[in-house]
């Protein structure tokens, strides 16, 4: 009777280990399959990096802004006549101006 007991038990430890086993190896293909998807995302994003990287290069080119600042505006480079020191600034006065009414003569 224990040798039939223990040959029962052994087949269940058995069983259960070929069972964990075979949970694990598809966990184990699962958990690949999602490293490989999460590379193949970092793959494409460091190749959209690149191609971002690029094209603020060439966006922020000093050359090419100072083409689209002369084309789309009629900005100048300051000049150090134009640079005056607080003291320097002229207060104005509003000056009212006489209001006319017009009609009543």
């Amino acid at each position: 009777m224990k040798h039939i007991l223990a040959q029962l038990l052994c087949i269940s430890l058995v069983c259960l280990t070929a069972m964990s086993m075979f949970f694990v190896k598809y966990a184990t293909i699962a958990k690949e399959r999602e490293l490989q998807k999460i590379a193949n995302e970092i793959y494409r994003d460091k190749d959209e990096i690149h191609v971002l990287t690029a094209e603020w290069a060439h966006l922020t080119n000093p050359d090419r802004l100072r083409a689209l600042i002369r084309q789309y505006t009629h900005l100048e480079t300051i000049k150090p006549s134009q640079i005056v020191t607080i003291p320097e600034i002229e207060l104005r006065k509003v000056e009212e101006q006489p209001t006319t009414t017009k009609g009543k003569s």
